[in-house]
């Protein structure tokens, strides 16, 4: 008997690398298309949070004198 790893094991790794590479582009690719797909709300979201945000700081500076 040798003390040789087994082949199998190898290429079994490298198929599981290969799946994961796949399904994790897969996961990327859907992400980027629902970003596609809402991006116009996601920035009037944006828009109206610093809006919000910037009106709260000034009206605590204001109470705070």
């Amino acid at each position: 008997m040798s003390d040789a790893p087994d082949p199998g094991s190898w290429i079994g790794r490298i198929v599981g690398w290969c799946f994961a590479l796949l399904v994790g582009a897969m996961a990327l690719s859907a992400a980027v298309q629902i970003v596609e797909d809402v991006w116009w709300q996601l920035c009037i979201g944006g828009l109206v949070a610093i809006i919000v945000a910037v009106l709260i700081a000034l009206i605590r500076r204001r109470s705070r004198f």
